[in-house]
């Protein structure tokens, strides 16, 4: 589990070199659960600034030294995820800063949102090394999908449903959520004892 302060750590550590355009794609998963390839295939028109809501209908896959971008394996993993203003607010700050890149290169701005700041694309494959240059770094047991644990977990401890995040991470069965996070629901039994007791 990656605790807040520790997330805080992680981006002060991107943040601190030259490769400061990964912070993106770490925010968004730390604020949605999203897979790192359904994160790297995002393009502009899938945020909703409006609705606050990201569409996952696409995932980046990189096989034979190539990038891919392809359906989502299952229909569950096409998705409406409900995100925040400070979510939506790094990513109207990064927009711009796409922009002004492109006016510098003078090319047409990108439809990918994670892209370095010479515009071209970050790959699944980049994002693992980051995040293992990450964990040696910082001498921590870490990986990207890390945060995608954390944050079913964090929503589980602080009393939203197993439904929820079922539909959050984009599992088909809710038995796989079940599987992976309902032991973190035990303190539930208690919760039942005080509903009577206060009835």
């Amino acid at each position: 589990i990656v605790t807040p302060e520790l997330f805080d750590k992680i981006l002060k550590n991107i943040e601190n070199g030259w490769v400061k355009f990964y912070k993106i794609p770490f925010l968004i998963s730390w604020y949605t659960g999203m897979r790192g390839g359904e994160v790297m295939a995002l393009t502009w028109d899938d945020i909703d600034f409006e609705n606050k809501i990201i569409s996952v209908n696409k995932m980046q896959t990189f096989a034979f030294n190539e990038m891919h971008i392809k359906k989502p394996k299952t229909q569950s993993s096409i998705r409406d995820i409900a995100v925040g203003d400070k979510l939506l607010n790094e990513l109207k700050k990064w927009q711009q800063t796409q922009i002004k890149n492109a006016k510098t290169l003078g090319v047409k701005p990108p439809k990918l949102i994670c892209t370095r700041d010479n515009l071209t694309p970050v790959t699944v494959k980049n994002l693992r090394d980051k995040s293992s240059s990450i964990a040696r770094e910082l001498d921590i047991d870490f990986h990207f999908h890390c945060l995608r644990h954390t944050h079913a977990t964090l929503l589980i401890k602080n009393g939203v449903s197993i439904k929820e995040v079922q539909a959050r991470l984009g599992h088909r069965y809710i038995q796989t959520t079940l599987d992976i996070y309902a032991h973190l629901q035990a303190h539930e039994t208690t919760n039942s004892v005080d509903v009577f007791e206060k009835l």
